[in-house]
């Protein structure tokens, strides 16, 4: 028979035990969340309420470092109020800001009489106990994680500390990735901007330059008798074609029909602007029935029309297809045309050029797609064309 000692002893470890492996399923739960989410501010939101779970806790908040205001401003709160969002913590304001100047794990026992409260609330004001730890990204200090509780037997200790650490270290990989995807979001606006100015630069400003030259050619032509009529259809036509030539350019820009009428009714407006501007034959097909989320439909879209810029530009086809496949498991985008199939690979001196052949073009597309945890295959052949084939899961 077993003595009593042991067997209380371990009771205690297998107790132990459990609460470790509840926290490691947690956590491997959150990191599994935090790798497919690239949003900053959803992503902190769902750490935030995760590691108050894990600690047993009440209130919790995530502050990134603001290197120009030098201050810790936070972007997610769970059970505090929102006008912390707008105070800037600097070193020793609050219990982040003792983080911030210190540059190490901060407990406190007693929140009211440790902390300089930011604000004076009745939510901040029921807080006892907290613990901080700073969040670390290759030796900078890139944040602050801070968890607190109004249970007065709550006590925070060492052990807490290494699991937010421990959570702060997955954090910080997560936070980092969802910020290279805002870059990489902006580098994409930014290239589009600049096609969009290539596009007016070449086509409506020369359009209107010619109106303005036909316009001075009737005046002169009406001053000396002669006639205007000639020259006044053909400008009446040529402001026609740039009106044309505008609303498809408008539309590219900003898709009204992708906010009122849906996925499927964008992409052939999409194929007719394309049509219009470019003498490219577009058709597009829908196959199957499923609501989508303005996120999924937003993302698709871009690739749809990144896809047919690329086709546009380097496939010397006359032809494209897009067909949208609808499952209750996942949405299938598939552009296809009947042009040279992939470039060769690039010289030196083409290289900057290098969309068709896996550059810039096809960068944007998966990562537009990986925001949704989905990706793309892309097949070529000179005897069929390109095509590429979007999957993004549903489950």
């Amino acid at each position: 028979m077993e003595h009593p000692e042991s067997l209380r002893q371990r009771d205690e470890e297998l107790a132990a035990l459990r609460s470790d492996n509840r926290r490691l399923t947690m956590l491997l739960h959150l990191v599994e969340a935090m790798s497919a989410e690239l949003d900053l501010t959803t992503l902190l939101e769902k750490m935030v309420v995760s590691a108050v779970d894990l600690l047993h806790a009440k209130q919790g908040a995530i502050g990134l470092v603001d290197e120009e205001r030098h201050a810790i401003r936070h972007r997610a709160l769970h059970n505090l109020p929102e006008a912390l969002l707008d105070i800037d913590f600097t070193e020793g304001v609050g219990i982040s800001g003792q983080v911030y100047a210190l540059k190490r794990p901060v407990i406190v026992g007693n929140y009211g009489e440790q902390v300089n409260l930011p604000i004076d609330d009745s939510d901040m004001r029921q807080i006892r106990a907290a613990v901080s730890v700073p969040i670390w990204w290759q030796d900078r200090l890139n944040g602050v994680f801070s968890i607190g509780t109004d249970d007065p037997t709550r006590a925070f200790g060492a052990q807490d500390v290494a699991a937010l650490e421990l959570f702060a270290k997955h954090a910080a990989i997560a936070i980092e990735n969802a910020r290279l995807y805002e870059h990489a979001e902006r580098l994409a606006q930014i290239d589009e901007r600049n096609r969009l100015a290539r596009e007016l630069h070449d086509s409506v400003t020369q359009s209107l330059f010619t109106i303005v030259l036909m316009t001075d050619a009737i005046r002169n032509y009406l001053q000396g008798g002669e006639d205007a009529a000639p020259t006044a259809e053909l400008l009446y036509q040529t402001a026609r074609d740039t009106l044309t030539e505008m609303r498809a350019l408008i539309y590219e820009l900003r898709p009204a029909a992708l906010e009122g009428e849906g996925l499927i009714t964008a992409l052939r407006k999409l194929g007719q602007a394309i049509q219009t501007r470019h003498q490219l034959q577009v058709t597009v097909r829908q196959y199957g029935i499923q609501r989508l989320t303005q996120e999924q439909e937003e993302a698709l879209f871009r690739v749809a029309q990144e896809a047919l810029h690329n086709v546009v530009k380097h496939a010397r086809a006359h032809r494209a297809e897009i067909e949208l496949h609808l499952s209750a498991k996942e949405i299938r985008l598939v552009v296809k045309d009947n042009g040279i199939g992939m470039e060769p690979r690039p010289t030196h001196r083409s290289r900057k050029r290098r969309t068709r052949s896996g550059g810039m073009g096809f960068s944007i597309m998966r990562e537009r797609l990986a925001g949704l945890g989905g990706d793309f295959r892309v097949r070529a052949d000179a005897s069929i064309g390109l095509q590429i084939d979007a999957c993004v899961p549903l489950s």
